[in-house]
């Protein structure tokens, strides 16, 4: 997938998946909704039992017309928060849809850049000779969904805000190996670890958060934890806990807007109701269906 002449990655860690014996693939590739659905295939490990149904007039903002994708996840997010928002608690990285980090891995396993301008290494001279700083070049039109500009200075406050004890974050591994986080200009954020740390890239910057709306704000309860500005393709429209997650395409995407205009994610506990909604054509997609769905 190309987004602007540049090999698009989708933000998802496929090792983190796990197999799921039995799901199959069972769509009309002449229909549109399939052509919306190959996108979200490089997101998720998805599965359909029946055709997608064609899109319904819905509550979110969305342009008349608009593509939609329906699908289910079987737990809902602890916050849409991302640096609250652990896998432990969470089974998608849904904050993803709406919120780009600065690199991710293709599914070869391979680091490549997203809102960073090239992947750190010893061979660009952006990890130093001791291994204890990295330099974090970033690209420069990346912007926030509010229209601010992102920059250094977001980094440097997503780490400070994980590291803050006052911060209910699930976990610190990684980012307790920084010792600081410097910002010699707008798109450079130097990172100075407090040792050699042989996973400092990716894992000693935390997801990112807008420094802008965020810096004076008692983080535990923001009303940003249920209605982010983010960076990634999608806006949240809104979130109706343990029920659905609502997002419409952010025009504004540096990558270049999304095709699928609107995504409706429901949250379905129980593996039999979610195969059910799939052939009453209440959803287009759901995963881990397990051995539920098979051939007919």
């Amino acid at each position: 997938q190309r987004l602007n002449g540049e090999r698009y990655v989708p933000p998802f860690d496929f090792g983190s998946l796990e197999a799921a014996p039995g799901i199959f693939l069972n769509l009309n590739t002449n229909s549109r909704p399939l052509r919306t659905v190959i996108l979200l295939l490089a997101f998720f490990a998805v599965a359909a039992c029946t055709p997608a149904q064609p899109a319904a007039t819905g509550a979110a903002t969305a342009p008349a017309g608009t593509t939609r994708l329906r699908f289910a996840a079987s737990g809902d997010l602890r916050s849409l928060n991302p640096i609250f928002n652990d896998l432990v608690t969470s089974t998608l990285e849904l904050n993803f849809l709406y919120n780009d980090p600065l690199w991710v891995r293709d599914q070869r396993g391979t680091l490549v850049p997203r809102i960073a301008a090239r992947i750190p290494t010893l061979d660009n001279d952006d990890i130093s000779a001791d291994g204890r700083t990295v330099t974090v070049h970033l690209r420069h039109d990346v912007r926030w969904q509010d229209g601010a500009p992102f920059t250094s200075a977001d980094v440097q406050f997503s780490w400070q805000a994980v590291m803050d004890p006052r911060n209910n974050v699930g976990s610190l591994e990684g980012y307790d190996q920084v010792a600081r986080i410097d910002t010699p200009d707008p798109y450079t954020a130097v990172v100075h670890l407090k040792r050699r740390y042989a996973r400092a890239v990716p894992a000693s910057i935390p997801p990112l958060i807008p420094a802008h709306l965020l810096r004076n704000v008692k983080l535990d309860n923001a009303p940003f934890n249920a209605a982010p500005v983010g960076t990634g393709p999608y806006k949240v429209v809104a979130w109706k806990r343990g029920e659905s997650l609502d997002l419409v395409a952010n025009d504004g995407y540096y990558l270049g807007k999304p095709k699928i205009g609107r995504i409706v994610v429901r949250f379905v506990p129980q593996v039999t109701t979610r195969a059910v909604m799939l052939k009453t054509g209440e959803l287009d997609l759901a995963i881990r269906l397990g051995k539920i769905c098979r051939r007919d």
